[in-house]
């Protein structure tokens, strides 16, 4: 069969295809192996296209419209299989401009936790604020990125820097006999140092800082 071949791409409005037709002299087109009469075809079930051969006008196809505007409340977009548009096939909570599926956590919510639930046929969704224990003092303030009310004077600190250690060795001086230089003799009856240990105050000391 004698034809003519040309190449063209599919537009949105009328266009031409992506794959190369043929216009036979019987007014006859053929496209991907298959021949089509004056008339309209489909390419597949979102593109409809034209045979105008008799003319000489080729093939003009347009893509199915779509909705351009979607439920605001989708959570997920899917083209289902023989489809030509997007449908929305999940919903979910819109929260301010946002979709979230449901069971999803809203976040940067400031004193609550908030969720997407399923309730009464729609999705809504849901906070719950954190428990605080009740205070009795005055003054009480809520200090900046908290969200309970505390007492003054009751800040949270860490009582260890980060270059501190917890694990102290003093001296043993059950099996010590430090001599005096200096200062005055003590006796101790704590700490395990036994009631007849003689330690000198500014001995005991200075064994403390050396094993700092």
């Amino acid at each position: 069969m004698q034809g003519l071949m040309v190449n063209f791409s599919v537009l949105v409005a009328l266009a031409t295809v992506t794959a190369g037709y043929k216009i036979s002299s019987g007014g006859t087109c053929e496209y991907d192996g298959k021949v089509y009469t004056d008339g309209v075809f489909h390419l597949s079930p979102c593109v409809e296209c034209t045979c105008d051969g008799n003319s000489g006008g080729g093939v003009r196809c347009r893509r199915e419209p779509c909705p351009d505007v979607l439920p605001q409340n989708c959570a997920k977009v899917d083209v289902p299989n023989g489809d030509c548009c997007p449908q929305c096939v999940e919903f979910g909570c819109l929260h301010e401009g946002n979709v979230y599926k449901k069971g999803a956590e809203i976040p940067n919510q400031s004193c609550k936790r908030c969720f997407c639930s399923w309730r009464k046929d729609d999705y809504a969704v849901n906070c719950y604020h954190h428990q605080c224990p009740s205070v009795d003092c005055r003054g009480a303030y809520v200090p900046d990125g908290e969200c309970c009310a505390r007492c003054p004077g009751t800040e949270l600190r860490n009582p260890w820097a980060p270059w501190t250690s917890i694990k102290r060795d003093l001296p043993k001086a059950n099996n010590a006999n430090p001599r005096a230089t200096n200062g005055e003799a003590c006796r101790s009856t704590h700490l395990g140092l036994g009631g007849n240990s003689r330690l000198f105050h500014r001995n005991l000391l200075s064994g403390i800082e050396n094993n700092r």
